[in-house]
């Protein structure tokens, strides 16, 4: 079983399409998690259409914050392996089937290829990613130019306990993932083709935080600080059990 964690606020111009793209590669056993956060627009609407679909869940926030509303979503999740998914992205083909054929080779967190479409949907970038396997490199590398983005990753359910809860104050929830399984599980990168379409279109939440100089600095330090913290507390943990 997997579960798909998606959090969504007044994304009502690209919800149903990218509904559309996951549930075609879904199993009747599968499930849709959608943790809307308040949405003011047609997006509860939206959602309603998909009644009849045992495999959505619907569940509501007050967190203002993409970053908590996805960890609401994770704590929900109840399959073998929990898949990130942006309200305004759109899934291609074998985003399920390939990176579940990378975890059942014991892999614990899979990164996928991706490639950017602009507000309509056309493709003006062919790879997000340059390097050929962005999660090789150093955790101190990877704190300076994050490769862990939420909408191509996917995890075995087993990094919930390392993950959660997310700390206060980090600058985004995917980075925050990615670092920590780097410290305790084992990364990999999906590069032969595109399994995702990644919606830049000048209104994401990443478009609209972007940090001066000094804070960047003062988000990589505390997210090191907090990741630092977090393992060896899973690791203390995981001793006594």
């Amino acid at each position: 079983m997997i579960s798909v964690c998606m959090a969504t606020y007044n994304g009502e111009r690209y919800i149903e399409r990218q509904l559309d793209s996951i549930l075609v590669q879904l199993g009747d056993d599968d499930e849709v998690i959608v943790s809307d956060d308040g949405s003011t627009d047609r997006t509860p609407e939206l959602l309603a259409r998909y009644g009849a679909d045992r495999r959505i869940r619907i569940i509501h926030g007050g967190f203002h914050s993409p970053i908590y509303n996805f960890e609401h979503a994770i704590r929900q999740a109840k399959g073998d392996y929990i898949f990130m998914a942006d309200q305004d992205d759109v899934w291609l083909p074998g985003r399920v089937s390939e990176a579940l054929g990378m975890h059942r080779q014991g892999i614990d967190l899979v990164i996928c290829k991706a490639e950017n479409i602009d507000g309509e949907g056309k493709v003006f970038r062919a790879a997000v990613f340059d390097d050929p396997n962005p999660v090789r490199h150093s955790l101190l590398w990877n704190l300076y130019k994050n490769p862990y983005l939420g909408c191509c990753m996917s995890f075995d359910r087993k990094l919930t306990d390392a993950i959660v809860p997310f700390p206060a104050g980090i600058a985004m929830h995917d980075i925050w993932i990615g670092l920590v399984a780097q410290r305790l599980f084992t990364c990999d990168y999906y590069a032969e083709r595109p399994l995702v379409q990644y919606r830049r279109h000048g209104i994401n939440f990443t478009e609209k935080h972007k940090y001066r100089f000094w804070g960047k600095i003062r988000y990589r330090l505390k997210m090191l600080s907090e990741v630092l913290r977090r393992t060896q507390q899973y690791k203390r943990t995981d001793k006594r059990n």
